[in-house]
């Protein structure tokens, strides 16, 4: 999953790349709303990640949450969830990664009219944002695009397809990978509190088991000597 999501990333980067020597580099314009689409973990046990994510989303805008877990702790946060447009669910398995863009495309078709659509999701299955640019204004190419055995505009659109579609899929993949290590890392730590825990019982349970054989001989010293 890994490596599938990092030469995915690097497919797409070369397609944003061609867009923006086509059509020019997107700009979010200031007379557009933004809508902010942060993808985040569908499932809980995964520590402080959903808040982790949240802290990092603009204020300005509106907002779009996908993963269950994020959502929960969205609505915890009322300046928050005032600003939620919608809520999806996230991938919880490698297969649903196809179903949940689907699902995500659907509610970005419903609520990204006139809004400027900024996706958001974890890097390389860590904890830090990254943004990419699904739709915005551009900035027109300074320089005539190449020629092309098709239409510019039949390229443009063609790869503007790709790199949506492309992008959506990718944010779920990642943003799973990023719920995976951190479920493994909270999981890990509470492995580790329940050996604490257990060492800090045996340790209780041998010092009084200690005192109440002391206390036994003791009893039977006394009982002689009388």
């Amino acid at each position: 999953a890994e490596e599938a999501a990092s030469e995915a990333s690097t497919w797409l980067l070369w397609v944003e790349e061609l867009l923006a020597r086509l059509a020019g580099e997107p700009v979010l314009g200031a007379s557009m709303e933004t809508l902010w689409v942060v993808v985040g973990p569908e499932r809980p046990i995964c520590g402080a990640l959903p808040r982790t994510l949240l802290a990092q989303i603009p204020p300005d805008g509106v907002v779009g949450l996908v993963g269950t877990r994020l959502a929960e702790a969205a609505r915890e946060e009322p300046a928050l969830a005032a600003r939620t447009r919608f809520e999806v669910a996230a991938a919880a398995t490698a297969d649903e990664l196809g179903p949940r863009a689907e699902a995500l495309a659907g509610a970005i078709l419903a609520h990204g009219e006139g809004r400027a659509l900024v996706l958001m999701h974890p890097d390389q299955g860590g904890t830090v944002l990254v943004r990419s640019v699904l739709v915005a204004g551009r900035r027109p190419p300074s320089e005539r695009p190449p020629e092309s055995y098709g239409s510019v505009e039949e390229v443009v659109e063609a790869a503007v397809h790709q790199a949506v579609e492309g992008r959506l899929a990718v944010a779920l993949a990642e943003a799973f990978r990023s719920e995976v290590r951190a479920r493994l890392q909270a999981t890990e730590m509470a492995r580790r509190a329940c050996e604490r825990e257990l060492e800090s019982l045996s340790r209780d349970w041998r010092q009084i088991r200690q005192s109440s054989i002391t206390e036994e001989l003791m009893e039977l010293i006394a009982g002689r000597r009388r």
